[in-house]
């Protein structure tokens, strides 16, 4: 789905609760080795979730999120018993049904979607109110060994200078400074020394606007991603980072057979973007295709623009993580194939490494009932999913090959 702007916090649940030794693959800081995600030890760790957009402007988090700022900036500090025992019961329990049903990660736009529930009010002003629900869930999550894969963007504008204009970089910088080094309300960390963060996605779908086609703008949004991944990683060098794009081929590039017929030129970018530099480690990509692909029932497209998405993965030595994928009809033909490539590539040691459905309507949660695409827990999609997770988790926690595991911390450094 398209979004202007967002922080995207994708969580990586663990499956046992936190009395319990932790599972595989959640040990510290998740990175990259051999093409994998692996922990501190070296073994696998493969994101399997679902985006949740809404959770911190929908009831009954909107009640204590939208705390004015004064009564926010008042408070030196807050505690679970702080909150409202909705809130702490609605985050509680959308966690524990994750677990159960297996899910690790968790895709959250925290941004805000909205006037009325944003994180960054203009350049520099941020609402305290709705900075401690991102840092609520943070620590709810750190309890349930789970980690967050954040998409760190501001609002563009789309003006013929946005992937150009150095005052934009300078303010997105900015951001990026402001989020790592943010101090979490209840837990007392930094964001960047925070190993419930999975991973940062430097924007959401990037296109180029319709006045700049044939004007080289893939190549300025490769430019862009060049900029800001190395920036993200010079102020939090422990976390990964995503490109967050569609994965649209680029026309010159020989692989845009791929990409569903009637895309404009002008939202082409170049997924070979994720090569722009060695610390942007992750390639992301849509399976919506948006409107290109939202109402068709091809069981064959979501593998032939996996697989082809992958090879170029493979290419590049990166993981593949499929961020969205869903179907306004036809869903149980999607996300069949989706799971089935993801499986394929598991038993093979493919580059395609996680998926993300679009959206979970978990029972109870405040969410939209008429979207169509949501998936519910009692709809028969649902229990695919489960399938798939089920499929997924005898691949967690393998040892990869030519992994070196990072030596324990002393008291010495």
């Amino acid at each position: 789905m398209r979004w202007c702007s967002l922080l995207t916090l994708a969580l990586a649940l663990t499956l046992a609760d936190k009395t319990e030794a932790a599972p595989p693959g959640l040990q510290g800081f998740i990175r990259v080795s051999n093409g994998s995600f692996v922990d501190e030890q070296c073994q696998e760790y493969l994101p399997f979730g679902w985006n949740r957009q809404e959770i911190l402007w929908s009831a009954p988090w909107s009640v204590w999120v939208n705390l004015n700022e004064e009564a926010a900036n008042a408070a030196s500090s807050l505690t679970d018993d702080a909150l409202d025992p909705s809130v702490q019961n609605h985050v509680v329990s959308l966690f524990q049904e994750a677990n159960t049903c297996g899910f690790n990660v968790i895709r959250i736009f925290a941004h805000g979607q909205d006037v009325n529930h944003q994180l960054q009010l203009a350049p520099g002003k941020y609402n305290e109110s709705y900075f401690r629900g991102i840092d609520y869930i943070l620590a709810v999550a750190g309890k349930h060994n789970v980690k967050y894969l954040s998409w760190a963007g501001i609002d563009p504008v789309y003006e013929d200078t946005f992937w150009t204009s150095k005052k934009v970089r300078d303010m997105i910088k900015d951001h990026y400074t402001v989020l790592v080094n943010r101090r979490n309300v209840f837990t007392g960390k930094l964001y960047k020394d925070d190993d419930t963060i999975f991973a940062w996605d430097i924007y959401n779908e990037p296109r180029c606007p319709a006045s700049q086609i044939g004007t080289g703008c893939p190549a300025a949004i490769t430019a862009f991603y060049h900029d800001l991944s190395a920036y993200m990683k010079h102020v939090d060098p422990n976390h990964l980072v995503t490109t967050g794009e569609e994965g649209f081929f680029e026309l010159s590039g020989g692989d845009a057979d791929a990409d569903p017929s009637g895309i404009p030129e002008n939202v082409r970018t170049t997924f070979k973007s994720c090569t722009t530099s060695t610390q942007s480690v992750v390639c992301t990509a849509d399976e919506f295709v948006i409107e290109y692909n939202w109402e068709t029932q091809d069981p064959m497209f979501p593998r032939t623009w996996i697989e082809a998405h992958e090879a170029a993965s493979a290419a590049m030595g990166k993981p593949l993580v499929l961020e969205e994928f869903g179907k306004g009809k036809g869903k149980n033909v999607t996300y069949a194939a989706v799971y089935d490539t993801l499986q394929d590539s598991l038993l093979h040691n493919g580059s395609f490494k996680g998926a993300l459905f679009w959206r979970w309507g978990e029972d109870g949660g405040a969410v939209d009932s008429t979207d169509f695409n949501i998936v519910h827990t009692g709809d028969p999609t649902f229990q695919l999913i489960l399938n798939a997770s089920a499929n997924v988790k005898p691949f967690l926690g393998r040892m990869v090959p030519g992994c070196h595991p990072k030596p324990p911390v002393t008291a010495f450094g």
